[in-house]
């Protein structure tokens, strides 16, 4: 049997005390090859170690001494067991690319593998091991970089954000810069960290950003109004230092460190028990982040107490362990990006937005410092010479939870990342969900040249009515109790959501609240000239360029701004008619339009054994019309099921037609009701003759298919609704074939959604 390309037959013998010896096992392995010459392919193939209670028998070794460092650090010190289930727990290692080159060209990193794991968290990276080249620093090679475990380089960072503002990383021909065209407030404030005080703005300066969490009690030292006087007097920090949390003062020694002067941070920039200030200050985050020269990610620890790891010495421990083998130097990695993404940082709704408005941001991890720009594919980490690659244009799917790009991407693609992200968050306060998304509304504002609506773009806003629930959702209330927000809107509900990306047919109409004239959104986003004229809305299309992407899914750019991708042809606000906006009653938060509506019954319904275990779905049922057939499927969340009644009027809303999902399809052709008709749990009861429960999980939800608009639009979108007072409120989403809706004797009617 032929022997793997990395393997060496008759290897050198070192003496057993020299630190670069290899044992048995170790010593066959060509490490230069597999880290500089392996091909791409070579990373599928596992490299074994044998079981990982041997290899800790050999901490002579220098590789299988660098392996079990670097299964330590990133697991802890005696985590990792010797046997699992039974089943003794082996090591082997793989080669993976060390960096965004595809092409192979940078050194390979060395991926720990541990089978079985016995670790219950899946989602911990692999521990790595990686070269680090004498001289590499920032010649961007894609090698390993030499750390101090123990204290970041505050030249680092500073290199990488002057770099980026010169334009050395290469991206002058990039995207302009995310930042606001509109100034910062008029009560702007920042820390001025050389006279220790609080510094009213009056004049465009350079400053820093600081986004962390607040945790369970709020920071101690806060801006208040009878403070305000005193907090703005030079050296007054010093004198209240005490009460300023380690994040902060971490934040401002970083900030002189990198010769900066200025630093902002919420609670003491922002007038606390001031509320016009507050709301001044919040609607102005897109243009506080994005004109940030930096801004400081704390995502580390559960409050501002944590600090930041690396500023002050000792503040992070960790163990590097750097060996000589086979004449490299070899090093084990510190904990990568996914720690950020895993931290309490990362999970907090008013952070998500710090951290797509902002040009530039620092992120301090437990064990290391990473970077990203607006400019960039992908983020730089600190113990990683990686070759920086400019942003290029992609119709489609930019860095999810990097920042918000204002060209080079669809409107509603990036509103949708946006949305999803920022729904799987959580936020203390359920009034404060939308402030928490009000800067990246504001920097949505030109991608969709209009505002937004309860969270929903305006000029999109029948599109967006068809978001769906990814778990289970509860409506969001007030302390009292109360529903917050309109349930036709994603801020109504505490849960994550998803907003299909697709082609649309809108199926509504909205009505003028003066003279009931009725008009489209596609009337509203043409310019007023072209409003009941079919010659100049001909002409006004004809400006548009479209393109279709791989999916066939379509976008419209215009000469005028070709960079700026549209989902439908969009003229600018000033040229638009205002009294074509969708009808919305602002007081009542009321959505007014005309569609075809359908009763729907849950006849005989009783409450399911079980309900308070939910199990994280949204329960789809099935629709039935009044032949008995099966017709479609609807979820309607959990926390809702127990106030549904007999006796209450409830009702499916067609609001848009799309491409037929293959579960639809399918469920449309078998046609036959008792193969649709399992009582499972007696969990819930739908249709006029007898309760089921739908066969129909949440997979039969359409996968996101990006329908071709020369394709049939033969699937029905439908809100399902509970009628209060002649008001129409949201409860569910479902859908239906189109020549099935016939069946269902819908009428056309004037709805208020509530």
């Amino acid at each position: 049997m032929s022997r793997p390309s990395w393997w060496v037959e008759d290897p050198s013998i070192l003496s057993d005390d020299d630190p670069s010896f290899l044992c048995e096992v170790c010593r066959h392995i060509n490490f230069r090859y597999l880290i500089y010459e392996s091909p791409i392919a070579q990373i599928v193939e596992d490299i074994p170690l044998g079981p990982y209670s041997t290899l800790l028998q050999r901490q002579h070794c220098a590789f299988c001494r660098l392996t079990k460092c670097a299964i330590d650090n990133i697991f802890g010190v005696g985590v990792v067991p010797l046997e699992h289930n039974g089943k003794t727990v082996t090591i082997a290692f793989s080669t993976m690319l060390g960096s965004a080159m595809l092409d192979g060209s940078s050194p390979k990193v060395l991926s720990i593998k541990i089978r079985p794991s016995g670790i219950n968290d899946d989602k911990i990276k692999n521990p790595e091991i990686q070269v680090v080249p004498d001289g590499s620093w920032l010649q961007g090679t894609g090698a390993g970089r030499p750390m101090q475990p123990s204290e970041v380089s505050s030249q680092l960072i500073f290199s990488w954000g002057v770099f980026c503002r010169l334009g050395v990383f290469g991206h002058s021909n990039g995207p302009s810069s995310t930042k606001s065209p509109h100034p910062l407030p008029s009560s702007f404030r920042v820390i001025d960290t050389k006279d220790n005080c609080i510094l009213p703005v009056k004049s465009k300066i350079n400053y820093l950003a600081l986004s962390y969490v607040w945790g369970v009690e709020k920071p101690g030292l806060r801006l208040m109004g009878e403070n305000y006087t005193d907090l703005c007097t030079e050296g007054s920090l010093l004198r209240f230092s005490d009460g300023i949390p380690q994040t902060i003062r971490d934040a401002m020694e970083l900030v002189q460190k990198m010769n900066e002067r200025y630093l902002w941070v919420d609670v003491l920039c922002i007038i606390q028990d001031d509320e016009n200030d507050k709301m001044e200050q919040v609607a102005a985050m897109d243009r506080i982040y994005g004109t940030a020269t930096l801004t400081i990610a704390a995502a580390f620890g559960e409050g501002p107490e944590a600090g930041l790891p690396g500023i002050r010495p000792g503040s992070r421990s960790w163990i590097q362990k750097t060996e000589n083998i086979q004449g490299l130097s070899l090093v084990n990695r510190p904990k990568n990006f996914d720690s950020i993404e895993r931290s309490r940082w990362n999970t907090r709704a008013w952070t998500y937005q710090e951290r797509v408005l902002s040009s530039r941001i620092v992120f301090f991890g437990e064990q290391q410092t990473f970077y990203w720009c607006s400019h960039l594919e992908g983020y730089f980490s600190e113990d990683q010479d990686s070759k920086p690659i400019p942003r290029q244009p992609r119709s489609f799917r930019h860095n999810i939870g990097g920042p918000l790009p204002l060209k080079w991407s669809i409107n509603i693609v990036t509103y949708k990342d946006a949305l999803e992200a920022f729904t799987k968050r959580h936020i203390t306060m359920a009034g404060d969900i939308l402030n928490a998304f009000e800067g990246v509304a504001q920097r949505l504002y030109p991608l969709f040249r209009g505002g937004f609506i309860y969270g929903l773009p305006e000029t999109e806003l029948d599109y967006c009515l068809s978001w769906e629930a990814v778990d289970d959702l509860d409506r969001r209330r007030d302390a009292g109790g109360e529903p917050l927000f309109p349930s036709w809107s994603w801020a109504g509900w505490v849960g994550a959501i998803n907003l299909n990306w697709k082609e649309r047919l809108s199926c509504i109409k909205w009505v003028n609240k003066e003279d009931g004239r009725e008009y489209s959104t596609a009337d509203y986003r043409a310019p007023s000239t072209a409003f009941a004229d079919e010659t100049r809305t001909y002409q006004w299309l004809q400006e548009w360029k479209e393109t279709r992407n791989n999916s066939t899914f379509h976008y419209f750019s215009h000469p005028d701004e070709p960079d700026t991708w549209f989902l439908h042809p969009t003229a600018p606000e000033a040229e638009r008619r205002r009294d074509l906006r969708p009808a919305y009653h602002p007081t009542a938060g009321l959505l007014e339009f005309r569609a075809s509506v359908a009763r729907l019954s849950f006849k005989d319904w009783r409450a399911p054994d079980g309900l308070g275990s939910r199990e994280g779905l949204p329960r789809t049922l099935v629709i039935y019309n009044d032949d008995g057939e099966v017709v479609g499927s609807m979820s309607i969340p959990v926390s809702l099921l127990c106030d549904i009644r007999e006796n209450n009027r409830y009702s499916a809303i067609l609001i848009a037609q799309t491409t037929l999902n293959p579960e639809l399809k399918e469920m449309r052709a078998r046609r036959k009701t008792n193969q649709e008709r399992p009582v499972e749990d007696g969990i819930c009861k739908a249709g006029p003759d007898e309760p089921a429960l739908s066969e129909v999980q949440a997979s039969a939800a359409p996968n996101g298919h990006q329908g071709d608009t020369h394709e049939a639009l033969d699937q029905a979108e439908l809100l399902v609704v509970e009628w209060r007072d002649n008001i129409a409120y949201r409860i569910g989403f479902g859908y239906m074939h189109v020549d099935d809706w016939g069946t269902m004797e819908p009428i056309t009617q004037t709805v208020l959604l509530g």
